[in-house]
């Protein structure tokens, strides 16, 4: 198998990062030459010459009335998740398929996706490696993984916990997983279900995996690990892990002063940036980023002693005092964003009568703006509740910019602790706080940290590697099976 057809199967083409791993993934093995195919529950990008994204045809196989009502249904991009577009979407969807919508009300997972049998078909001829990533997020009927993995070899890159549990991403502090997922504590984590069947859904994951023959990757140990104390270990023929990459060509080291230029970011300022999606997803901690960010606020006025006259960034304004701006991406309203994201207001707001400013930014989706904003900052600030591998600790550090984070999922995989990043406990807005404040007062520990985390990441996130291991690793399971 010295160049496999590789068929790929995510949940969209653009979205989230797992979603962003596996298009990456496609177009390298594309760059590359291969026969490659990624197979989406959502399309969402324009078509493409020879791009070789298709949308699964679940509707293809459903009912006339069922089809007919999916038709009519609103189209939605993975941006507007909670608009009022969607809510008419899954209001029609239901009405074509009531028997089914009345499951998914009742808690119980939706395995009604009936092209998922036929996706080896969707290529002619048939892959020779079938590459799963999430198959939650409503396109695939998991009651076909046992079939689709003994007739080729399958490779499940686990980019959450998802496989182990009765419908949550991650356990957060519950270990139900472990004994069968009755009384779920977090029925509004995402997946989120409305009532407690996740006991069922449990045992049906589980008689489902007892029959399917996988290879495991992990983009961190810490998954792996927990995936083989679930109901998905018997389904494990090997395990392996392969750590995500990013696009190094451009998330890298650049003037800091053309970066801020550009983004109408203060030269002189204090810049601490961090990813937010603000309150809706529980796995990301922004109670505690909130929390830590007003620490920060009150700790640099007492320290300080700013002017309430403070009316710019300048220097000037502000005596021997560099502002301090904190920097939300994608804190703002998603729909406010237009061309390539570039700030809504164009600059920064002035600083407030301690001197700390903070700029809310729209859901950015081009790579090379989100990479600016690193460049343009002093550190990144990350607070999560779990996490296997995250982009955006990859991204930072390829650029040069130290990391604070908190110490859960695989982060400490993701970065050098002490380092290129100081890890913190979680949900401790406190520790979050002081350790941000301890690396703005060193500067040559930051600049030094930044330089660490360039040489840190370079070699070890990129899109290159991340490919390469694949490949290698298809070749392996190929031979094997």
């Amino acid at each position: 198998m010295e160049k496999p057809r590789i068929l790929q199967v995510s949940t969209a083409d653009r979205a989230g990062g797992a979603e962003r791993v596996a298009y990456d993934l496609h177009r390298q093995y594309l760059a590359q030459g291969l026969d490659a195919t990624l197979a989406v529950g959502f399309k969402t990008l324009p078509d493409a010459p020879d791009d070789h994204v298709i949308e699964i045809p679940n509707n293809r196989y459903r009912r006339p009335f069922a089809r007919a009502m999916n038709a009519l249904a609103p189209r939605v991009t993975t941006a507007a998740r909670y608009s009022f577009a969607r809510d008419v979407r899954r209001a029609m969807i239901a009405a074509g398929e009531p028997t089914r919508a009345k499951r998914k009300a009742a808690g119980y997972d939706d395995f009604d996706f009936p092209a998922t049998a036929e996706l080896l078909h969707l290529t002619h001829p048939a892959p020779d490696i079938l590459h799963l990533h999430n198959l939650h997020g409503g396109y695939f009927d998991l009651r076909a993984l046992p079939q689709l993995t003994h007739s080729t070899p399958t490779v499940l890159t686990a980019h959450d916990a998802w496989p182990a549990g009765g419908h949550c991403a991650h356990p957060l502090d519950c270990h139900q997983w472990k004994l069968g997922c009755e009384k779920c504590p977090h029925l509004d984590s995402p997946p989120a279900v409305s009532h407690d069947n996740t006991a069922a859904n449990w045992r049906a994951k589980r008689d489902i995996f007892a029959n399917c023959r996988l290879h495991l990757v992990g983009p961190a140990t810490w998954v792996t690990d927990l995936l083989q104390q679930s109901i998905l270990a018997p389904a494990i023929v090997s395990t392996t892990v392969i750590a995500n990459g990013v696009d190094q060509t451009v998330f890298r080291p650049g003037p800091r002063a053309a970066a801020r230029a550009e983004l109408g970011l203060p030269q002189n300022a204090r810049i601490v940036s961090f990813a937010s999606t603000g309150r809706a997803n529980p796995y990301k901690d922004y109670a505690t980023l909130e929390t830590a960010t007003r620490i920060l606020s009150e700790q640099y006025a007492r320290e300080h002693d700013v002017s309430a006259d403070v009316e710019s960034g300048d220097a000037a304004s502000t005596g021997n005092v560099r502002p301090l701006v904190f920097v939300l991406l994608g804190a703002a309203d998603r729909t406010t964003g237009t061309g390539r994201n570039r700030l809504a207001s164009g600059r920064t707001p002035p600083p407030s009568a301690n001197g700390v400013s903070v700029l809310n930014t729209p859901f950015i989706t081009d790579p090379q703006v989100m990479a600016r904003y690193y460049q343009a900052s002093d550190l990144y600030l990350h607070a999560s509740r779990a996490e296997v591998l995250p982009l955006a600790l990859l991204e930072a550090q390829s650029c040069g910019v130290p990391v604070v984070a908190t110490d859960v999922g695989g982060v400490a995989e993701a970065v050098d602790a002490g380092n290129t990043a100081i890890l913190v406990p979680p949900e401790n807005p406190q520790a979050l706080a002081a350790a941000v404040h301890t690396l703005l007062a060193d500067e040559p520990r930051l600049r030094a940290m930044g330089e660490r985390a360039t040489a840190f990441a370079r070699p070890r996130f990129s899109l290159q590697t991340m490919t390469e291991n694949y490949l290698a690793h298809y070749q392996r399971i190929g031979v094997c099976d």
